[in-house]
C-alpha cells in the first residue's frame, strides 16, 4: 500500500465491512456488556451458537455459513469479551457472567434450545455453558478444546521451564498487535501481514479492531483477560490462586473432562492430531469415546490446532454429518 491507492483500499474495505455488519450484525445489552454477534439464516430454523477461539471473533465460522444454512440451521456467532465488537466489561467479572450474557442473548432472540459449538477456548466456554444451562443445549460441537484440563500443558513444566516458555511467547508475539492506535487506519495497516490476505476478504480485518477508551486496539489486554500476560499470573493459575482475575481463574480451573464424560446430549469431538499438535490430549478423547455413547469422535491428522482453517473440507464434512444425523 502507498499513498492514494492505500487510502482507497482501506475505504473500500471499511465500506464492505460496514455493509456486512448492517446485514449480519446485531447486539444485545446484557448485565455486563453489549454483546455483539453475527447471524446467518432464518429465525424459524434450528440454531447453532458458535463461540470462537482466542484472538479470533465471530467471523471465524463465516466461511462455513452457507453450508450450515443449507442443513436448515440459523447461525449465531458471538463476539465474547474483548473480541470483535464486544468490549471487556469495566467492572470485575467472571466466566459465569459471560455464560449469563450468552443466555440473555438467547432469551432476547427467543431461542429456547440450540446446538452450541466452539473452537479452542470457545469450546471450553461451550462446555461451561452446557453445564450451567443443560436445558438450553440440544447438542455440543467441541473443536480441539472443551475436554481436557485447560492448564495441563503448563502444569507438566518445572518453574524454570514455565518461565522460559512464557517469556519466549511474550517476546515473540507481534508487538504491533498489542499496541494502541489513534486512528483506525493505523490498526488496519498493522494487521495487514497477519489477517486476511485475499483482496476480497481484507474487509474482515476490521473485525479485529476495537475502539476502547479513545484508542483503537487489536489484541491489547486480551492476554490480561486470560491471565496469560505474565509468568507470575500463569504460575498462580496453575495452583488455582489467581483470585484477582475471576474470569481467568474460573475458565482455567473448570472440570471440563468430568462434564464432557457425563454429557447426555449428542456431542461431536474434533481433535487436531498432527505431530506438531501443541495440546496432545488423545487419551482423554479416547476415554470419552469409549465410555459415553453420546460422543462422536473425529481426528484430523493434518491439523496442529485450527482444524477449520487447516482442514476446512474435512471440518465441514464432519459438521454436516453430525448435524444431519441429529436431525433424524
Amino acid at each position: 500500500f502507498s499513498g492514494f491507492s492505500q487510502q482507497n483500499e482501506i475505504e473500500k474495505s471499511k465500506n464492505k465491512f460496514n455493509q456486512f455488519i448492517d446485514v449480519h450484525g446485531g447486539h444485545v445489552k446484557t448485565k455486563h456488556t453489549h454483546l455483539h454477534y453475527l447471524q446467518w439464516g432464518s429465525t424459524n430454523q434450528k440454531t447453532l451458537i458458535w463461540l470462537h477461539g482466542s484472538l479470533s471473533n465471530a467471523f471465524e465460522i463465516e466461511p462455513f455459513a452457507k453450508d450450515i444454512i443449507k442443513l436448515g440451521y440459523r447461525i449465531i456467532a458471538i463476539d465474547y469479551y474483548g473480541h470483535g465488537s464486544t468490549k471487556i466489561p469495566a467492572d470485575k467479572f467472571s466466566a459465569t457472567d459471560l455464560l449469563q450474557d450468552i443466555n440473555t442473548l438467547l432469551d432476547s432472540l427467543h431461542i429456547p434450545t440450540c446446538t452450541v459449538g466452539g473452537f479452542s477456548r470457545g469450546a471450553y466456554l461451550a462446555t461451561m455453558f452446557y453445564n450451567k444451562y443443560p436445558q438450553k443445549v440440544d447438542a455440543l460441537i467441541l473443536e480441539d478444546g472443551g475436554v481436557s484440563p485447560f492448564l495441563e500443558h503448563f502444569t507438566t513444566l518445572s518453574s524454570e521451564q514455565l518461565k522460559t516458555k512464557v517469556d519466549e511467547e511474550i517476546q515473540n508475539r507481534p508487538a504491533e498487535l498489542f499496541e494502541e492506535y489513534d486512528h483506525e487506519e493505523e490498526a488496519y495497516c498493522a494487521l495487514e501481514p497477519y489477517g486476511e490476505t485475499n483482496k476480497n476478504q481484507r474487509y474482515k480485518n476490521f473485525s479485529f479492531i476495537r475502539f476502547n477508551k479513545g484508542k483503537y486496539v487489536i489484541y491489547k489486554d486480551i492476554d490480561k483477560l486470560y491471565g496469560l500476560d505474565s509468568y507470575e499470573n500463569i504460575s498462580l493459575l496453575t495452583k488455582g490462586k489467581l483470585f484477582s482475575n475471576p474470569f481467568a481463574n474460573e475458565l482455567m480451573l473448570f472440570p471440563y473432562y468430568d462434564i464432557t464424560a457425563t454429557t447426555t446430549v449428542p456431542t461431536l469431538l474434533l481433535e487436531a492430531s498432527s505431530k506438531n499438535d501443541p495440546f496432545p490430549n488423545t487419551s482423554y478423547y479416547l476415554n470419552l469415546k469409549r465410555t459415553n455413547n453420546n460422543i462422536t469422535y473425529n481426528t484430523f491428522a493434518k491439523s496442529d490446532h485450527t482444524i477449520h482453517h487447516e482442514e476446512p473440507r474435512k471440518f465441514i464434512k464432519a459438521l454436516t454429518k453430525f448435524l444431519k444425523y441429529n436431525d433424524n
